[in-house]
C-alpha cells in the first residue's frame, strides 16, 4: 500500500483552511474583480490573486500543522476509549465563517436591487438595512449548515472532502506557476526603486529669509451651521470664536465635493473633482500616480512639511509631496509591501485587507450586542495623539513648517461619541446601542426617524464642542511657545453632516448647506482684528491663497484664487463662480453627477443625469425651502451653462 504524502488527519485540517480561504477569495474576487482589473490591469490582478493563493496555502498547512499537533497532544493526555479530536470544533468554526462570508457577499450582491428591498426578510424600515441583512442571512445559512453537518459531509472520504481536496490542489497548483512566470518576466519590469523613496525639496529659498509657518487643521464633517461662530443657536465653539475675533471669517466657504474623496484634492491640489476624477467605489479606491500639492510647493521652496493624519494619502499620491507623514500608515509593519503594491496599481495588499474584513467581521458583529453603546474612546485618543504630533512638531521644526493635520473631529467614526465630560451637553437622552442598531450611516432614513436622528444631531454638537477644545488647546499651546504670531493659522472642514431632508451623514446624493457649507478661519501673522468677509468661495481657494501669503508663484493649474485681496478688502466680491461637485465616474470620464454652482448669493443644484436644476437665494433662503428658478431664469441658465460649461471642458481635457 502506498504511503500517502500527506497523512489522513493533517488532510481533514488542510483541506478545510484551505477551502475556506479560497472561498473567501473568490468570493472577493467576484464582487471587486471588475473593480481591480479596471484600475490596476488583467496581469497585476491574475499576479496578485496567485500571490495571495500560495498565501492562504502557507497559512492554512501551518494551521493544519497546529491543529493535528493539538489533536496529538490531546490523545497523550486523556487516555480513553473516543479519541479526542478539536477537528468538530474547526469544523464549527469553518461552517460559521463560511456561512459568513456567504451572507456577506450575498448582501452585496443583491442589495442594489430594488425587488429585494421589498422583501421583509431584508428589509426593515426600523433597523439598519445592512445590520438586518447580516442577521437574516447568516442565521439561513447557519440552519442549512447544521442540517448537512448530521450527514458527516466533512468526514474523510466523502465526496464532498474530495471534492474540496482536489479544488484546493488545483488552486494552488495552478497559482504556484502563475506566480513563477510573472516572477521572471512581469515583475523585473515593474518600478520598484518608487517603492521606497525619499523627499528632498528643490529650489529652496534664500538663507536668513523669514517665513511664516502655516498650520492647515481640517475637521472632519463640521458643518458651519452647527457652529456658534455662524449663528447657531448653540455654543457650540467658543474657543473657535475667540480666535475668530482676530481672524479672517469666510461667512460663504462651500466644500468642493460632500464627502471626503472628493473634497481633500480641492484643499491641497486646488482642483475641482472634474479635474482630479478621484471617487470612491464600494471598496476599493484606486492607486493615482503622484500629485503636486500644497505641501510639494511649500516643500519647494524650503519649508519642512507634515502630514498628519490625512485621509487616502497612500491612495491619492500625496505622500510623496509631504517630508514627513504621521502616522506613517495606518498598516506600519507592512508598510513596504503598501507602497510597492500602490506604485505598481498591484492589488495584492488591497486583497490582504478584504480578507482580513472577511475574517474579522464575525468578530465585530459579535461586539456589538445590544445594550452596549459605542463610546469610541479610541477615536478620542487618536485626535489626542495627532494633537501631540503636531505640538512636537511645531516645537522640533529646524525651519518654516507646513502642517496639515486632519482631526477627525466631529465624525468620531460616524458615531458623534465625544468623551465622558462633553456627553450630556445638549442631549438630555440616553444614547443606547439600538439607536446605532436603526441607523445606516451615509444613507437614508425614513420620515418617522426624524426624532431619532434629532438625537444624533445632538451629540454631534457635543462632538463639535469637543473638536473646539481641542483646537483652543493648540492654540494656547502656540501662544505660549510664542508661535502663534508668527503661524498662518487656517481651520476648515471637509464637508459637513446632514440631519435633515431624509439623509444621515456625508455623500450620497445631495449638496444642500447643511452638506457643503463649512467654516474657513484664516489667521494671518500679527493680526489682531477680525474681519467678516462675504465673498463666495471653495475648497479650490484655500492652496492659492496660502501661496500667495507665503510669498509663492501660484501656479497656472490651480483653479481656485487667491482670498488675499478679499481679506485686506472685504467689500470686494469674485466675479468668478464656485462649484461643489458629486461626479460618477467611470475609467476617467464623467457619467452623470449632481453640481452645485454659487455666484453672488446664488446657488444652483444641477442634476447633470437628469438634466434637472434648481435655484435658491442663500441670503433670504439659507435654508433653501423655495425654489426660485422660474423667477430668476437668467441666473439659473448662467449657472447651469458655467456647470455644463466646466463639467464638458474637463471631459474633454481628460477623457
Amino acid at each position: 500500500m502506498r504511503k500517502k504524502i500527506i497523512p489522513a488527519p493533517l488532510l481533514k485540517f488542510l483541506t478545510l483552511y484551505s477551502g475556506l480561504g479560497y472561498i473567501m477569495l473568490s468570493y472577493s474576487f467576484l464582487y471587486y474583480g471588475s473593480s481591480m482589473v479596471r484600475y490596476c490591469g488583467p496581469a497585476a490582478v491574475t499576479f496578485s490573486f496567485s500571490a495571495i493563493s500560495i498565501a492562504i496555502f502557507c497559512l492554512s498547512l501551518i494551521l493544519a500543522c497546529a491543529s493535528r499537533l493539538i489533536d496529538i497532544i490531546l490523545n497523550s493526555i486523556i487516555r480513553s476509549k473516543t479519541r479526542p479530536s478539536i477537528y468538530p470544533v474547526v469544523t464549527v468554526i469553518f461552517l460559521f465563517m463560511l456561512s459568513w462570508t456567504i451572507a456577506r457577499y450575498t448582501y452585496l450582491f443583491v442589495k442594489d436591487f430594488s425587488f429585494i428591498r421589498k422583501l421583509p426578510l431584508f428589509y426593515s424600515a426600523s433597523s439598519a438595512q445592512s445590520l438586518f441583512m447580516y442577521r437574516s442571512v447568516a442565521i439561513a445559512v447557519l440552519l442549512t449548515a447544521a442540517l448537512l453537518l448530521k450527514k458527516n459531509i466533512f468526514q474523510e472520504g466523502t465526496a464532498f472532502m474530495a471534492a474540496m481536496t482536489y479544488c484546493s490542489a488545483a488552486f494552488v497548483i495552478s497559482s504556484t506557476i502563475i506566480f513563477l512566470t510573472a516572477l521572471f518576466t512581469v515583475l523585473p519590469r515593474w518600478r520598484w526603486e518608487e517603492a521606497v523613496y525619499g523627499h528632498s525639496a528643490a529650489g529652496l529659498a534664500a538663507e536668513g529669509i523669514k517665513k511664516p509657518n502655516v498650520l492647515l487643521i481640517v475637521c472632519d464633517s463640521l458643518s458651519a451651521p452647527h457652529m456658534s461662530l455662524y449663528g447657531y443657536w448653540r455654543e457650540t465653539t467658543p474657543n473657535i470664536d475667540i480666535v475668530a475675533a482676530e481672524s479672517c471669517v469666510f461667512d460663504n466657504m462651500h466644500a468642493s465635493s460632500n464627502g471626503t474623496v472628493g473634497s481633500w484634492p480641492g484643499i491641497l491640489e486646488g482642483v475641482y473633482q472634474a479635474t482630479h476624477k478621484k471617487f470612491y467605489s464600494e471598496f476599493l479606491l484606486p492607486s493615482y500616480p503622484a500629485a503636486k500639492t500644497l505641501a510639494y510647493f511649500l516643500s519647494s521652496a524650503g519649508y519642512s512639511t507634515y502630514g498628519i493624519g490625512i485621509p487616502y494619502i497612500q491612495e491619492f499620491g500625496y505622500e510623496k509631496s509631504f517630508q514627513h507623514v504621521m502616522p506613517e500608515s495606518d498598516y506600519p509593519k507592512y508598510r513596504f509591501l503598501y507602497r510597492v503594491a500602490v506604485r505598481n496599481k498591484l492589488p495584492l495588499y488591497i486583497w490582504c485587507v478584504i480578507l482580513k474584513y472577511d475574517f474579522l467581521s464575525p468578530v465585530n458583529f459579535l461586539r456589538n450586542i445590544p445594550g452596549q453603546c459605542k463610546t469610541d474612546v479610541s477615536a478620542a485618543g487618536e485626535e489626542m495623539k495627532r494633537l501631540n504630533m503636531l505640538k512636537e512638531t511645531a516645537i522640533s521644526a529646524d525651519r518654516p513648517f507646513f502642517v496639515c493635520c486632519n482631526l477627525f473631529i466631529p465624525s468620531m467614526n460616524e458615531s458623534y461619541r465625544s468623551p465622558k465630560k462633553y456627553r450630556g451637553r445638549f442631549s438630555k437622552r440616553e444614547v443606547r446601542q439600538d439607536l446605532y442598531d436603526k441607523i445606516e450611516f451615509n444613507g437614508l432614513y425614513p420620515a418617522g426617524m426624524q426624532e431619532e436622528i434629532e438625537i444624533m444631531r445632538d451629540i454631534y454638537d457635543e462632538a463639535v464642542l469637543y473638536g473646539d477644545c481641542l483646537i483652543g488647546e493648540l492654540v494656547k499651546f502656540l501662544e505660549d511657545k510664542r508661535l502663534f504670531d508668527n503661524t498662518i493659522l487656517v481651520i476648515t472642514s471637509d464637508h459637513g453632516q446632514s440631519f435633515s431632508r431624509g439623509y444621515l451623514g456625508h455623500t450620497g446624493p445631495l449638496l444642500h448647506e447643511e452638506l457643503t457649507r463649512i467654516p474657513l478661519i484664516i489667521h494671518m501673522p500679527g493680526q489682531r482684528q477680525g474681519k467678516r468677509i462675504e465673498m463666495m468661495a471653495d475648497h479650490t481657494d484655500i492652496t492659492p491663497t496660502i501661496l500667495e501669503m507665503c510669498g509663492i508663484t501660484i501656479p497656472a493649474s490651480l483653479e481656485g484664487e487667491s482670498l488675499v485681496k478679499y481679506m485686506e478688502n472685504p467689500a470686494l466680491q469674485t466675479g468668478k463662480v464656485k462649484f461643489s461637485m458629486v461626479l460618477d465616474i467611470f475609467d476617467g470620464s464623467i457619467r452623470g453627477g449632481i453640481v452645485a454652482a454659487y455666484k453672488d448669493g446664488y446657488k444652483s443644484i444641477y442634476d447633470l443625469s437628469k438634466d434637472k436644476s434648481e435655484l435658491y437665494d442663500l441670503r433670504n433662503d439659507p435654508e433653501e425651502n423655495i425654489d426660485i428658478s422660474d423667477k430668476k431664469k437668467d441666473m439659473a441658465e448662467g449657472l447651469k451653462k458655467a456647470i455644463l460649461e466646466t463639467v464638458a471642458s474637463k471631459s474633454r481635457k481628460n477623457g
